[in-house]
């Protein structure tokens, strides 16, 4: 069953960058291209994972087309979805005063919040400490209040600074960075890693500072080098 999936995924794929529906960073192309991987990934690393069940299965074959069909709807549907490349070269402009508050926020709860999640941690093992920084983030803790936003906040604050560099000044990005990782570590999030990795990726692909063929290179190197280790 995984194979027929494979086959009519990679198909998708191929119309949809045959026909030029949207580019490589629209959302059905990414879905249907980051499923593509892990289930071919899986058919040389299976042994390592639980095997997958057919509800499994079931449920992709659901998520996906659903997910590409909507997806497909609401660009069609929203006004303007013609001036993708007008727009593309173009910054918008933000309220820097807004994005300054918030700016100003994140640098005072993201180390307020570290800080408490350290405290917390720190009243069992220091030897474990990573390990109850986990379980700490799996079980929840729900008293910090308005810091939990914060892991949030960095992140829409570093797509917009990324975005609007150099307008955003470097020490303020840099400082956003080291937010967004102290609020990752706090709940020990590896994803803000890949949602960094992917956010330079794609601010400096759409700022023309690299091309396709270096992202796919950059790609292929990090999958060779997980077979590698």
């Amino acid at each position: 069953m995984e194979i027929a999936i494979i086959i009519i995924m990679s198909i998708m794929l191929v119309a949809f960058l045959i026909l030029k529906i949207g580019d490589v960073f629209a959302p059905w192309t990414i879905t249907t291209t980051i499923w593509l991987v892990i289930l071919v990934l899986f058919q040389f690393q299976g042994n390592l994972l639980y095997p997958l069940g057919n509800q499994f299965y079931n449920c992709l074959m659901l998520w996906v087309p659903i997910f590409c069909c909507s997806s497909l709807i609401t660009y069609y549907v929203m006004p303007g979805h013609g001036d993708t490349q007008k727009n593309s070269s173009s910054i918008p402009e933000i309220n820097h005063t807004l994005f300054t508050v918030f700016y100003v926020i994140s640098m005072v709860i993201t180390p307020l919040y570290l800080y408490e999640i350290m405290q917390t941690v720190m009243m069992f093992d220091t030897a474990d400490m990573l390990y109850n920084l986990r379980i700490l983030a799996v079980h929840g803790d729900e008293s910090h209040g308005f810091l939990n936003y914060s892991y949030v906040l960095n992140q829409v604050l570093l797509v917009v600074a990324l975005w609007q560099y150099p307008k955003v000044p470097m020490w303020q990005l840099v400082t956003i960075i080291i937010a967004s990782i102290m609020s990752a570590f706090a709940i020990m999030e590896k994803g803000m890693v890949f949602f960094l990795f992917a956010a330079v990726i794609f601010t400096l692909y759409e700022k023309k500072f690299i091309r396709m063929r270096s992202i796919i290179f950059s790609a292929i190197s990090i999958v060779i080098l997980f077979f590698l280790i």
